[in-house]
């Protein structure tokens, strides 16, 4: 059995307010993912391909962290609505 009542006071306008602001966060974090990756293929400096490394290794810790928050305000919406 699974506690819900606190889901009954959650605002579901401020849980879709913030997953769309989450959403935002996550297409900014991709670009930074995908140029970090750009600068370890491309750079020719050996100490800038292992920043890109460490700049890459850090916004995919940030990105699990952000795709956590945003399963679980998913959860949280599709309760509320199966429990109207």
């Amino acid at each position: 059995m699974i506690a819900t009542w606190h889901l009954v006071t959650t605002d579901h306008v401020r849980l879709s307010e913030e997953l769309y602001s989450l959403d935002a966060r996550q297409h900014a974090l991709n670009m930074k993912v995908r140029a970090a990756a750009d600068r370890q293929h491309y750079c020719t400096e050996p100490g800038q391909k292992a920043q890109a490394a460490q700049d890459e290794a850090t916004y995919m810790a940030e990105m699990d962290r952000l795709m956590t928050r945003i399963r679980a305000i998913e959860a949280q919406l599709l309760l509320k609505a199966k429990n109207g």
